[in-house]
């Protein structure tokens, strides 16, 4: 399967910024890299200004992108005040999904392990959470991964990004009303146009449907990480962003 590169759109091309949307996903984003930096080892790089990725979503979907960013930021907020540590990417997952009305399956969490990568994402495959220590292991900007489909941003054996994204298509599909035990041998991952260009090595576990009463329905990921990412080296693409 070939990996599509998005390309942000010229300014003019971008619909009106209703409510300010941009400067509250910056807010949120600013908030989130000082979280991580309270909470030690993330690598994330901040946010290019211009919000390209952002702004070229539709209205509806930077709410939802927002509301989910703040309620991860809220979450973790508690979590301290409560002494838990937030980076228990289970519980954080759990209480987040819980927070914003969706369902998990009674086995969504049965593979879960300390050190899995927890990460949910709506049926445009995007990401709208993700366990903190994905941001000790990735080096994309939280706009990357709040607004590009995970197809884009990573490249695999293309036999296995076959597989994964029809099982994504499946698992967010009106038919599926259980958790898929995928059982992916561990393999390489690589970013495609990241700060640090990582290579890791991880072992998908479960996708796991989830659905509110709104009907909005994405799916939970969990994988295990099995070899640490390194640096390949900086994309040509960031040395040309503005």
């Amino acid at each position: 399967m070939e990996i599509t590169r998005q390309t942000p759109p010229p300014d003019e091309n971008l619909s009106p910024d209703s409510g300010n949307l941009t400067a509250r996903f910056a807010r949120g984003a600013d908030q989130m890299m000082a979280l991580l930096k309270t909470l030690g080892g993330a690598r994330t790089p901040p946010c290019n200004p211009s919000f390209l990725y952002f702004r070229q979503l539709t209205p509806e979907a930077r709410h939802k992108v927002i509301t989910m960013l703040e309620t991860t930021l809220g979450v973790c907020t508690e979590m301290m005040a409560e002494k838990s540590n937030p980076k228990n990417g289970g519980v954080l997952a759990w209480r987040v999904l819980k927070k914003m009305g969706f369902q998990p399956l009674s086995d969504a969490f049965q593979s879960y392990s300390e050190g899995d990568i927890v990460e949910i994402y709506n049926h445009h495959h995007q990401m709208v959470f993700a366990s903190l220590n994905v941001f000790d292991s990735c080096s994309y900007t939280l706009e990357d991964l709040y607004c590009r489909p995970w197809i884009e941003l990573w490249e695999r054996d293309p036999k296995i990004t076959a597989l994964l994204f029809e099982k994504a298509i499946y698992v967010t599909s009106p038919e599926c009303h259980e958790t898929l035990f995928l059982n992916i041998p561990a393999h390489q991952v690589r970013e495609t146009s990241s700060h640090e260009m990582l290579r890791g090595s991880v072992s998908p576990k479960i996708f796991s449907p989830v659905i509110n009463e709104r009907g909005d329905k994405g799916f939970l990921s969990i994988n295990q990480v099995c070899e640490a990412a390194v640096s390949t080296g900086r994309s040509p693409q960031q040395d040309q962003t503005p």
